[in-house]
């Protein structure tokens, strides 16, 4: 199961890691790559509209702003 996992998700994909670390493989004339990292540590809260129903949970690497739009 972790491996199909893997294997379908194209940002972690143990097999693109390599095309990932040289920018001129994914864009000829690239000359860097820039990284942005958003930390997980987030203050979390309590919904007190749910209070005693059921209700999910979001991980916390979703729950905070959506790095992609940056």
């Amino acid at each position: 199961h972790k491996k199909n996992y893997l294997e379908k998700t194209e940002h972690i994909n143990p097999n693109k890691i390599g095309k990932r670390c040289n920018p001129k493989s994914i864009l000829k004339r690239a000359k860097s790559i820039i990284s942005v990292a958003q930390g997980y540590l987030i203050e979390e809260t309590e919904d007190v509209q749910n209070k005693g129903q059921l209700c999910g949970k979001i991980a916390k690497y979703d729950a905070g702003n959506f790095y992609y739009d940056v």
